[in-house]
């Protein structure tokens, strides 16, 4: 018997010839199956943890992430205020603004996020000094209006002869100098340097 394998496809036939009677007496076919998985990569998941910075204009912020989903192997690309840049994962050290995250696997696999620090607003404070009426009277005054920051806030004062108040505002004030140190709730300050004349 003769063997006859037609390669042509995934359906090989193998065709058994007799050759005493030079005719087909007898067909077989074979038909191999094969299983073939495409793995589809899961979906990128971008959970983020960003912090502001505390105060107006630092550089406190922080960009925490957690990336799952794609192949595993990263590449992350980082633009942001002021020229910023890096490759890190995550980021210390910021200042508020707008933070642009590229992320690439090794299959190609793309993700673009943007997350945003929030500039905490300036610490101002603005001020009317009312000066004694006459000299050694101890009438003058102190009052303070405050804006920006985290409230609440507190209020270290100095003064001549010892004088310290927490108070926002003054009054009874003998002339002389007095130093203010306003504080948020962030821990954010800003000093004040006073003079009530006589």
């Amino acid at each position: 018997q003769k063997v006859i394998v037609d390669p042509s496809s995934k359906e090989e036939t193998l065709q058994i010839l007799n050759q005493s009677k030079d005719r087909y007496e007898n067909f077989h076919k074979v038909i191999y199956t094969e299983d073939i998985f495409l793995f589809q990569p899961e979906t990128f998941v971008l959970l983020s943890n960003a912090v502001s910075p505390n105060c107006f204009g630092e550089n406190t912020g922080s960009i925490d992430i957690t990336l799952t989903g794609g192949d595993g192997n990263y590449n992350f690309t980082w633009t942001g205020p002021n020229g910023f840049g890096s490759n890190a994962e995550d980021l210390t050290n910021l200042v508020a603004g707008d933070y642009v995250l590229n992320v690439t696997d090794g299959g190609g696999c793309v993700l673009d996020e943007t997350i945003t620090l929030l500039e905490t607003p300036e610490l101002v404070a603005t001020f009317v000094v009312n000066d004694e009426s006459c000299f050694g009277d101890e009438n003058g005054s102190i009052d303070i209006d405050v804006s920006g920051g985290t409230p609440n806030y507190t209020f270290t004062w100095t003064g001549p002869n010892g004088f310290t108040s927490s108070d926002e505002d003054l009054s009874s004030l003998e002339a002389g100098n007095y130093d203010l140190i306003i504080e948020d709730l962030n821990g954010c300050s800003f000093e004040l340097n006073l003079s009530v004349l006589p």
